[in-house]
């Protein structure tokens, strides 16, 4: 029996909703995602991130940023998204450190970038400031990242100095031998000019970890030796 008023549910109506519940459950495809992001107002959180999903092992937290108002006085406190993700790549520390290292091919092995200029060097011949242009779904924006090569061997680093829709882009890469494999560790720190949904930065940016790591095992492995 049902409450006085109510009338019960046909069995069309219950399997409807059972499927919307189902449904509920699956995993967000990359495009459902993207179309989420552009409905928080813009495509720029969509860096790097190509079709693909990726289910690594991260770790998130959060990094509090004040916000002044147009008098000098904090206003609120913006929040950067900062992950971590790692993948084992079949070849040793210093084959990976020359491939991630290799800026101008970026464009031969990762989808979305569609050029890399080197604007200078350190005394090296290390790129020190590198503008990417990237693209996706239509869309092409430009940022410049400057390199911090202190953590060599072991890691080298990299801030966002500019880029549309960003404020951070800052990461580090770490290569740790194991064996005749190397796991690399991808840390991230992400925070977008515009207000987006915390868990939809962690998903963008957990999209960008993921499929430069990716990426960056295939060019690798696939290197001739």
């Amino acid at each position: 029996m049902t409450p006085r008023g109510r009338s019960e549910p046909t069995c069309t109506a219950r399997s409807a909703c059972a499927s919307r519940s189902r449904r509920s459950l699956r995993r967000p495809t990359p495009s459902a995602f993207w179309s989420l992001c552009c409905r928080w107002g813009s495509w720029a959180c969509g860096v790097h991130v190509t079709a693909c999903s990726h289910r690594g092992r991260g770790r998130w937290s959060r990094t509090p940023r004040c916000v002044p108002s147009a008098t000098g006085r904090p206003e609120g406190c913006r929040v950067a998204e900062q992950g971590s993700e790692r993948i084992r790549i079949e070849a040793p520390p210093d084959e990976c450190l020359a491939v991630a290292l290799d800026f101008e091919r970026y464009p031969e092995w990762a989808r979305d970038v569609k050029q890399v200029t080197v604007i200078d060097r350190d005394a090296e011949g290390r790129g020190a400031h590198v503008e990417y242009r990237a693209a996706g779904l239509g869309k092409s924006f430009r940022y410049t990242l400057e390199y911090d090569y202190s953590g060599l061997p072991d890691s080298f680093s990299w801030k966002l100095v500019e880029g549309e829709g960003m404020r951070k882009l800052d990461g580090t890469y770490r290569f740790e031998a194991d064996g005749d494999s190397t796991r690399v560790h991808y840390d991230l720190l992400v925070d977008l000019s515009i207000p987006i949904p915390g868990l939809i930065k962690r998903r963008a940016a957990g999209m960008i970890m993921g499929t430069a790591l990716k990426e960056l095992k295939k060019a690798v492995e696939g290197r001739d030796r």
